[in-house]
């Protein structure tokens, strides 16, 4: 799990440390001040390491490299460097696996020169060992409709527009088979979340006439009791539901995984984001605190029910604020930080008072 994490010129974000990292793990802020960029510089950070097994013949550099320019979508290596910056953009972060106690915490550290070309990501680890699983990273947007789209453009045309975030995405779902029940623990929450968005989602591959001949198409479709039709169909709520449940239902996400979310909140109603975090939660649970959940929001209502999951159970979630170029650390278990995401809400509350009192 990541323990810590220390990153200086890395884009929009000039010098950030977050420390004492926990199971759950929340970044706010307003928008463009870097919550997504810290949570794709981690993702990419961690596949490096993941995709490195077996036979692999690139090194963990010029996978991390290729990772960035898929991810990040830049023209030159060096426009990952934040524009201005004299310093090289620099990047650490300390890992250790509950699944290997003996072992301490390790560094995974890299750097890239402001002027950098192809080739320039200097990447050390000290031997890290890696549980064998993958990282996870779901964005705000909904995938599920652009399936084959996505890992057409990126795999077959080979094109920016979706990120590696998508395409890796599309593949974990793509991951067969689907015949794994809920963590103990998981059914509950995730059937009220089911009942939240009025059904579920299902995925099967289909055979599909190309130039005459058969080919198999992945396929999702969305499930009310005995009657069914196309996700498109489904509201998008309903999808980012599909995504959890296939993950855990084929495997892909299970004890060790560190899970990436950008924007909970989107397409959810106010219910279905609270019942959302019921079941991340519910995860912790279930595999005994060896799994590891990063959120990026704007929302009221992710902090506040984030903060009654701290407080309920008197556990730690970390909080990581962003306002310009500023950043502060937090802990919900000691109340909710003062934040412009939080002080908003409070304005309009009492903006409300004061109307009704008048």
């Amino acid at each position: 799990m990541i323990e810590s994490v220390e990153l200086k010129n890395f884009g929009p974000i000039a010098d950030f440390a977050w420390r004492d990292l926990a199971p759950i793990n929340l970044v706010i802020g307003r928008n463009g001040t870097g919550k997504t960029f810290l949570l794709k510089a981690l993702y990419c950070a961690l596949r490096a390491l993941e995709e490195k097994r077996g036979d692999e013949p690139m090194t963990s550099g010029e996978i991390l490299e290729k990772k960035l320019f898929w991810t990040f979508q830049y023209d030159n290596l060096g426009d990952l460097v934040r524009s201005g910056s004299a310093a090289d953009l620099s990047a650490k972060v300390m890992l250790r696996w509950p699944m290997f106690p003996l072992e301490p915490a390790k560094p995974l550290v890299f750097s890239i020169p402001r002027n950098a070309k192809r080739g320039d990501v200097r990447f050390k680890n000290q031997a890290i060992r890696t549980p064998n699983y993958t990282s996870i990273f779901v964005p705000a947007k909904e995938v599920l409709s652009l399936h084959n789209v996505i890992q057409r453009t990126r795999r077959d045309l080979r094109l920016f527009g979706f990120d590696d975030t998508y395409l890796d995405l599309v593949d974990a779902l793509s991951y067969q088979p689907d015949v794994l029940d809920y963590p103990q623990g998981v059914a509950q929450p995730m059937s009220a979340l089911h009942q939240r968005v009025g059904g579920r989602a299902d995925y099967d591959f289909v055979m599909t006439p190309s130039q005459g001949v058969p080919i198999p198409q992945s396929v999702w479709r969305f499930r009310v009791g005995d009657r069914q039709h196309a996700i498109g169909l489904a509201a998008e709520g309903a999808h980012k539901l599909a995504m959890l449940d296939r993950l855990l239902r084929n495997g892909h996400l299970r004890r060790g995984s560190i899970l990436f979310i950008d924007e909970p909140e989107s397409t959810l109603h106010p219910e279905a984001i609270t019942a959302f975090l019921d079941v991340l939660y519910s995860l912790i649970e279930a595999f005994d605190g060896d799994i590891q959940i990063f959120l990026a929001s704007h929302s009221y209502f992710v902090v506040k029910k984030l903060y009654l999951i701290a407080q309920e159970n008197g556990i730690s979630i970390p909080v990581a604020m962003a306002e310009g170029d500023h950043w502060e650390t937090a802990d919900l278990k000691d109340g909710m930080p003062s934040n412009p995401i939080i002080d908003e809400s409070i304005r309009l509350y009492k903006e409300e008072v004061d109307l009704v009192l008048k």
